[in-house]
């Protein structure tokens, strides 16, 4: 059993590494801390390999996007608040906040459960998940109404009352 996970976990290294071989690690490397994630301006955005845009004024979304940031490769995602006046939105403020988007460097913006999919491919711990939801078109047609029609509507405004009625809107991963 051991030998198994081992060689697993050793063939899920060797798909992240050729994910990013195209990684300019020598620039990436000298500042390896994730609040570098948050200072990112409209001339760096092409610096990095996926830019999200997401709201710090959602309680759910701050906590969901600061455990992204811990778990991403130090600056390979460019993680966008686009509740901040001075951040600039490529396309409407209004659409942006009320879903979800990512742009990978050279492609389209993309939302919803496809712009999920889009992040976990480049976050090692969800890899797995963000590569089977983008290579298959029923399960990520199946997560895109669960987000549409359940989670927008229902869940989002339900955990968002939560979260904020436990004071845990501000805390940060460190």
């Amino acid at each position: 059993m051991f030998i198994r996970h081992t060689f697993l976990f050793s063939r899920l290294r060797m798909n992240n590494l050729s994910l990013l071989s195209n990684v300019n690690w020598s620039s990436r490397l000298s500042s390896s801390s994730t609040s570098d994630n948050d200072l990112v301006t409209s001339e760096n955005l092409s610096d990095h390999l996926v830019t999200v845009w997401w709201d710090s004024s959602c309680p759910l979304c701050l906590r969901e996007m600061n455990l992204m940031k811990k778990w991403a490769i130090p600056n390979t995602i460019a993680f966008v608040d686009i509740a901040s006046p001075t951040s600039t939105c490529p396309i409407d403020r209004r659409t942006m906040l009320a879903r979800f988007h990512v742009q990978e460097r050279g492609g389209q913006i993309v939302d919803g459960a496809e712009a999920f999919a889009l992040l976990w491919k480049h976050i090692p711990r969800m890899q797995r998940l963000g590569l089977y939801l983008s290579k298959s078109p029923k399960a990520l047609s199946v997560f895109e109404r669960l987000y549409s029609s359940l989670f927008l509507p229902y869940l989002r405004p339900a955990l968002q009352k939560i979260f904020k009625g436990f004071g845990l809107e501000g805390r940060k991963y460190t």
